[in-house]
C-alpha cells in the first residue's frame, strides 16, 4: 500500500499509478478534505479527471492524495472510514454503511441466543 500526493490537475493525475484500487482525497490548499472517493484498478486517472471537468462531478481542490489498496473491498471500507472521520463537504454519502450488524448474546439456547440490537444515535 502506497500513498502519494500531487497537484489536482490533469498533468499530475496522468502520472499517478493505475495498477491497484485506490482511495483518493481531494483537498484544499489548507489541507481540508473536500471529497473522498474510490477508483477501481485501471480507472484511477479516469475517475479523478471526472472531478476536473465542468458539471455535477466537479470538485474544487488544490491537491489529490491517493492511497493504494490490495482490492476494491478494502478500498471501500477505507473510504467509509475516512468519510466518517472527516465528513467531506462534497460527499453525499454522509452515513457510513456498517459491514456488521450489532447483536447481543444471552444464556438462552438455540436461535433465541442471538438477538439483533438497535443502535441509538
Amino acid at each position: 500500500m502506497g500513498k502519494k500526493t500531487v497537484k489536482f490537475n490533469k498533468s499530475s493525475i496522468d502520472n499517478l499509478p493505475n495498477d491497484k484500487p485506490v482511495v483518493y482525497r481531494i483537498k484544499t490548499d489548507s489541507g481540508k478534505t473536500n471529497y473522498t472517493g474510490v477508483a477501481k484498478r485501471g480507472r484511477v486517472r479516469d475517475r479523478l479527471e471526472e472531478h476536473l471537468r465542468k458539471g455535477k462531478y466537479r470538485i474544487p481542490g488544490a491537491v489529490v492524495e491517493i492511497e493504494q489498496l490490495d482490492n476494491i473491498t478494502e478500498a471501500r471500507k477505507r473510504e467509509s472510514y475516512i468519510i466518517a472521520r472527516t465528513n467531506p463537504k462534497y460527499n453525499k454519502q454522509r452515513v457510513v454503511v456498517s459491514f456488521f450488524e450489532p447483536v447481543s448474546f444471552s444464556k438462552a439456547k438455540g436461535r433465541n441466543a442471538v438477538k439483533k440490537t438497535t443502535v441509538k444515535k
